[in-house]
């Protein structure tokens, strides 16, 4: 049997890290991770995460509720204490068609099983999956991916299994494989709404991520301020302020890639005055302040290891970004 069970009773979230509250509209984060890439910017983004948390309920009531790092290892690591964190286990191997692990992004759907998409643009492939549909209701398909998203408890248990069925669908098939390659399994998530019956009604939001360097200021093209920065791709930017994609062209570059084995250090250099984005310089400060504010970071950049046990110089630096949305989660 190509599919892995479902397990029998979801995997609980650890105790909240804010106080309960009768706000209905409070949210809880939940992100998916796996492998030291993900180590340092959870380290990050949780701190963050806090930070915001903390102005936000400062100003009154907050929507921003728990954080919860999803572990599809299968393993506890050393940041089980910082950051509020859940094992599961990884999808098994025998479940992959071929025991090929090298997409690890299968575990995510499986690991949410146990706690911009364009569907209109492969018709015949989308068909496959949901049925032969209406064009109307092939335009219905939802253009989104499993995240950023909003769902409620209720509708996220009944979807999550059909996800990593989907997925796993869409893995399996390789005229699907070749067309969504990397994003298969968002496009799983975008086709299981349509499988579970809860696609209708669904609305995306042009500022709710913002994709630097291709964003280059913190408000949309609507006039909204983002609310999400998606730090994925390459920063890299020639004399004259253009994006370039070769290294050997450019004069300033951030690039998260750089640091899949191992820790940016504190104090990362700024872009020049000739670069034009907002988020270039925002990201770097962020980043900086995060780094100088975790405690023992030269450490953790020497050992890759977690620890608080460091000389006093290291424990914290304090400096300040100023986000245009800081109030506004």
């Amino acid at each position: 049997n190509s599919q892995a069970e479902v397990p029998s009773e979801p995997t609980a979230l650890p105790s909240p890290t804010s106080k309960p509250t009768s706000n209905p509209r409070q949210y809880h984060v939940i992100t998916s991770a796996q492998g030291f890439g993900n180590h340092w910017q959870a380290r990050i983004h949780y701190w963050w995460y806090q930070r915001q948390r903390q102005l936000c309920q400062s100003q009154g009531q907050c929507d921003m509720g728990g954080f919860t790092r999803l572990l599809h290892s299968g393993e506890a690591d050393d940041l089980m204490d910082e950051v509020p964190t859940v094992v599961v286990r990884p999808i098994p191997k025998e479940a992959i068609p071929g025991g090929d692990t090298s997409y690890v992004v299968l575990n995510r759907p499986y690991a949410f099983m146990q706690c911009y998409i364009v569907p209109k643009q492969y018709p015949d492939i989308v068909r496959s999956f949901i049925g032969n549909v209406s064009d109307a209701e092939l335009a219905e398909v939802p253009q989104i991916g499993n995240s950023p998203t909003f769902i409620s408890v209720r509708d996220f248990r009944k979807l999550a299994p059909v996800w990593y069925n989907t997925t796993m669908d869409i893995f399996k098939d390789e005229t699907a494989h070749k067309a969504w390659n990397w994003v298969l399994e968002m496009y799983g998530y975008s086709l299981a709404t349509v499988r579970a019956g809860l696609h209708k009604g669904l609305t995306t939001s042009v500022n709710l991520l913002a994709h630097p360097p291709f964003d280059t200021s913190e408000q949309a093209s609507n006039g909204q301020p983002f609310y999400i920065l998606h730090l994925t791709y390459p920063m890299r930017y020639n004399k004259t302020g253009g994006v370039v994609n070769s290294e050997l062209q450019s004069i300033w570059t951030f690039d998260k890639r750089v640091y899949q084995e191992s820790v940016p250090p504190r104090g990362l250099a700024l872009p020049p005055p000739v670069v034009k984005n907002d988020f270039a310089r925002l990201i770097i400060n962020m980043l900086n302040e995060a780094t100088n504010a975790i405690p023992c970071w030269d450490e953790y950049v020497a050992t890759r290891k977690v620890t608080t046990a460091c000389p006093p110089s290291q424990s914290a630096v304090t400096t300040t970004t100023t986000l245009a949305t800081a109030n506004q989660a």
